[in-house]
């Protein structure tokens, strides 16, 4: 979540947040080690 107005990059920490569900994830491998999957979209 973020305001949507424009905000300086020092006041970032204090201005965006994410929010993210309890047991979101769903693996121990971090996203970085695993294989490149193409989407498919046209």
């Amino acid at each position: 979540m973020r305001p949507t107005a424009g905000f300086a990059f020092h006041r970032f920490s204090s201005l965006v947040a994410k929010w993210v569900r309890p047991r979101h994830v769903q693996t121990d491998a971090h996203w970085m080690h695993q294989p490149v999957v193409p989407n498919e979209l046209a």
